[in-house]
């Protein structure tokens, strides 16, 4: 997102029809019956032998992505030595033009010049494209859009987070512990809020971990503070916005860290981080856009005996994060 906004290129979503049965030749022998509606030109009776990998068989997966690999890779796409999965495009001269990934049968990418353009051209010829969206489509549950007036680009779960469900509680009584429906309730309420907190709502991240860790408990206070923390993202979620003012070639990474000593229900600590890149005048303390790309909310995994304790703890994993991005 940060590179379709940096360089103001389009931001470009295809979705692949019937990924799974444009997967390579297979490996090994596989036969089935015939359909109960039969084949047009075979026999009643007749046994197949699969020539490529099917829907259903539990290979597909992985002969679908061996196959798109393999195309993106004749296109002139580089995979990522560290991220897995992540595909990057370079010219010429060796000048990055091109990021891309893909997600099952869907694949985002962005990039421009002329290199950028030609790889598209090969790709729209490899495979069946059912669908090719430009600047705004949805992703993984999660919207992107383009801000027109500066070529922001941004990222928003609206839609995804009011349909959260909350826990129906069967009682007021405290004192009284969770039913299983209530429990089963909590684990999907908490997976739906943690999927959100991961991907576009950093607010619910501190949340979506403590509760996650009180459940367990089967206490009934749990039910009450589950529904409040849905509420506060369904009452005011967040949108991310990834700003066309950063310059991402020179770019630096500022990492922020934090910690709060002893506020779990256990009596741990709880740390947390938010990673993103600014420009290099945000060193020299000047006024810069910053790209959020990751946050976490995280239990501090040794027992602090202070608050400096549980601040350096936090801390050290935030350079860690900061290093590797």
């Amino acid at each position: 997102m940060q590179y379709a906004a940096s360089w103001q290129a389009s931001l470009i979503q295809g979705d692949v029809s019937q990924a799974f049965l444009s997967g390579g030749p297979i490996t090994r022998e596989v036969f089935c019956a015939l359909p109960k509606e039969g084949l047009l030109g075979v026999p009643e009776g007749s046994v197949l032998r699969l020539r490529k990998s099917a829907y259903g068989l539990a290979d597909a997966p992985r002969a679908w992505w061996v196959q798109f690999k393999n195309h993106l890779e004749s296109a002139g796409w580089r995979e990522s030595a560290l991220e897995r999965g992540f595909f990057k495009l370079y010219d010429k001269e060796d000048t990055l033009v091109g990021v891309s990934g893909p997600h099952v049968d869907d694949w985002v990418a962005t990039g421009y010049g002329p290199c950028f353009e030609d790889s598209l051209s090969v790709l729209r010829q490899c495979v069946n494209w059912g669908k090719w969206s430009v600047d705004n489509f949805i992703h993984c549950g999660r919207c992107i859009a383009r801000d027109e007036k500066n070529q922001d680009v941004l990222l928003s779960q609206d839609t995804y987070v009011k349909k959260i469900p909350k826990v129906t509680s069967s009682t007021n009584r405290l004192e009284v512990g969770m039913t299983q429906t209530e429990y089963e309730e909590g684990r999907t309420a908490l997976g739906s809020l943690g999927w959100a907190a991961k991907q576009s709502q950093p607010q619910a991240s501190f949340d979506t971990s403590v509760l996650l860790s009180d459940l367990p408990r089967r206490r009934r206070e749990t039910i009450s503070k589950i529904n409040k923390a849905v509420k506060v993202v369904q009452d005011k979620p967040v949108t991310i916005r990834y700003p066309s003012s950063l310059d991402i070639a020179s770019a630096a990474v500022a990492a922020y860290s934090d910690a709060s000593w002893g506020n779990r229900a256990d009596g741990t600590s709880q740390g947390g981080f938010l990673l993103g890149l600014i420009n290099p005048g945000g060193l020299k303390g000047e006024e810069t856009p910053f790209g959020v790309l990751q946050w976490s909310s995280h239990k501090v995994r040794r027992d602090c005996r202070s608050t400096l304790s549980a601040e350096s703890q936090s801390a050290c994993i935030t350079v860690e994060a900061g290093d590797f991005l």
